[in-house]
C-alpha cells in the first residue's frame, strides 16, 4: 500500500490514497521555528519530522510531494490536496490552537517569515541597477522640465540667451556665473528684445539656475555608478554593451535572473511589446530590435542589414546573461569580437546598387546635355491663352501636353500609355436599351 506525505505551516501529514490520515507530526508553536521547519522540508534531505513521521510508518512505498533522497515524489498528492483542503479540521483534531482566530493568526505569521527570509536570501545588486537607471530617467525628465522653465524665466529678461544656447546644462551654467546681459556667440545686449528686472528677481533666477546644475551633477555621478555596478554584476554583458545599455536590458526584464532566462529572440525585440503585438493582432509588421536598437551595433549597421546584425546580438548576449548569472568564466571579450567581426562582415557583403537601375535619377542623370540639338534655352514657357504670364502659377502643377513632361533643356520623357480593359460586350446603355424592349 502507497503512504503519501506532504506539509504545511502545521506540520507533515501523511495519509493513503484516499485522504484518510495515517500519521502526523506537528512543527513546533513559535512562528519563526515553525517557518525555519517548513524551509528544511524544502530541502532535498529529510527534515527532522518527516524523519520521524517516516519511521512512524510500517509501509516502505512512501511517496513525498518534494523530491527527497531515496524516496519517490509526486506533486500533487492525495495527502496534499486532504492537507490543504481540511487543514483546519486537522489542527482542530490535534488541539494545535484553541480557535480559528488563533490558527489563521498562526498561518499569517509563519508565512511572513518565510517571505523575510526568502527575501534576505534573494540577490539583491541586478535590483539596485534596475532601481538606479530608474532614478537615472526621473532625473533627466525632471531636470529637462525644470531647463524648460528656466529659459521662459530667464527670457523675459535676455530671450536672446536662450536661443544662442541650445544646450541646458551650458545655459544653467551662463545664469549662475554671468546672469547679466553680455555678449553671448554673437547676441549683442544692447540690442535685447526682453524687459529690465530687477536684481532681486535676477538673483532668484540664480538661485534656481543653480539647483538645476545640482541635478545635472547628480545625474554624472549616477551613471558613473551605474557603470560600476554593471560591472561587477554583468561582467560579460557589460564587456559588449557597456554599462548604461546592460543596465536598461535589466531594467526592462525586471532582474538578471528572468533575463538570463530569456531565450535569443526574446532579448532581440526586448522594449517592442507593443510593436510585437501590433503585428501578432495583424495591424502591423513583426519588430526585429528592441532595446538593443540603441546599441552602436545596430546604429552604424546598414538599414538592410540591422536585423540580421540584431539576431547575432541577441545571440552573444543571450550566452552572456548566462553567463553572468549561473557563475561561468568571463567570456566578454571573445563575444564582443566575435559581434564585431559579423558586424565587419556584413557590412563587407553589401552589394553596390547597379547603375543602370531603371529611376528618375539614372534617366535624370543620361538625359542630353544643354550642347545638345536638343536644347532650346530661348524658348518661353507655355502661356494660357489670353494671358501673358507664365503657364506655372502658385499653387498648380503644370502638365505638358501630348504625354511629354518637357525639362529645362528641351529633352522629354514620353509617359507610356496605360492599358485601358474594353468593356464588356452587353455591359453598355445600348445593350441595356435592348434588354427593356
Amino acid at each position: 500500500m502507497t503512504i503519501y506525505v506532504s506539509f504545511s505551516p502545521i506540520g507533515v501529514f501523511a495519509s493513503d490514497g484516499n485522504g484518510r490520515e495515517r500519521a502526523f507530526v506537528s512543527f513546533p508553536k513559535e512562528p519563526e521555528l515553525a517557518a525555519r521547519a517548513m524551509q528544511d522540508c524544502m530541502q532535498p534531505k529529510l527534515s527532522r519530522e518527516e524523519s520521524e513521521i517516516a519511521s512512524k510508518l510500517k509501509e516502505k512505498d512512501v511517496l513525498f510531494e518534494i523530491k527527497k533522497e531515496g524516496y519517490k515524489h509526486e506533486f500533487p498528492n492525495p495527502a496534499g490536496d486532504a492537507l490543504r483542503k481540511n487543514m483546519i479540521l486537522i489542527a482542530e483534531k490535534q488541539r494545535l490552537f484553541k480557535n480559528r482566530m488563533e490558527f489563521l493568526s498562526f498561518v499569517h505569521a509563519v508565512n511572513f517569515e518565510l517571505s523575510k527570509s526568502s527575501m534576505q536570501k534573494e540577490p539583491v545588486n541586478d535590483k539596485l541597477i534596475v532601481h538606479a537607471i530608474n532614478a537615472l530617467d526621473e532625473i533627466e525628465r525632471t531636470t529637462n522640465t525644470l531647463a524648460m522653465r528656466l529659459r521662459e524665466w530667464y527670457g523675459q529678461y535676455f530671450p536672446e540667451a536662450g536661443y544662442k544656447l541650445s544646450d541646458n546644462k551650458a545655459f544653467s551654467e551662463y545664469i549662475s556665473t554671468t546672469l547679466y546681459r553680455s555678449d553671448v556667440r554673437g547676441a549683442e545686449p544692447h540690442d535685447s528684445l526682453g524687459s529690465d528686472i530687477s536684481k532681486e528677481d535676477l538673483e532668484e533666477i540664480r538661485v534656481f539656475a543653480k539647483k538645476i546644475l545640482e541635478d545635472f551633477k547628480a545625474r554624472e555621478e549616477l551613471e558613473k555608478y551605474i557603470e560600476m555596478k554593471s560591472k561587477k554584476v554583468c561582467p560579460n554583458t557589460h564587456a559588449i554593451l557597456g554599462g548604461m545599455m546592460s543596465a536598461r536590458l535589466l531594467a526592462h526584464a525586471g532582474s538578471l535572473e528572468r533575463l538570463a532566462k530569456f531565450p535569443a529572440s526574446t532579448i532581440q525585440i526586448l522594449g517592442a511589446e507593443r510593436a510585437f503585438f501590433r503585428f501578432k493582432h495583424g495591424t502591423g509588421s513583426s519588430p526585429k530590435h528592441g532595446v538593443i536598437f540603441n546599441t552602436r551595433y545596430l546604429q552604424s549597421a546598414p538599414r538592410d542589414k540591422k536585423g540580421k546584425i540584431a539576431r547575432i546580438l541577441a545571440g552573444k548576449l543571450s550566452i552572456a546573461l548566462k553567463l553572468d548569472f549561473y557563475g561561468g568564466e568571463f567570456r566578454g571579450d571573445s563575444l564582443k569580437k566575435s559581434v564585431d567581426s559579423a558586424l565587419l562582415s556584413q557590412k563587407s557583403s553589401m552589394r553596390p546598387r547597379p547603375q543602370g537601375h531603371s529611376s528618375f535619377n539614372s534617366a535624370v542623370s543620361n538625359r542630353p546635355t544643354s550642347h545638345s540639338h536638343h536644347s532650346n534655352h530661348s524658348q518661353k514657357p507655355r502661356t494660357s491663352e489670353g494671358s501673358k504670364t507664365s503657364g506655372f502659377r502658385s499653387g498648380t502643377t503644370h502638365r505638358p501636353t501630348n504625354n511629354a513632361d518637357t525639362r529645362d533643356n528641351g529633352s522629354a520623357f514620353v509617359k507610356p500609355k496605360q492599358n485601358v480593359r474594353p468593356p464588356a460586350k452587353g455591359r453598355g446603355r445600348s445593350a441595356c436599351k435592348k434588354r427593356r424592349k
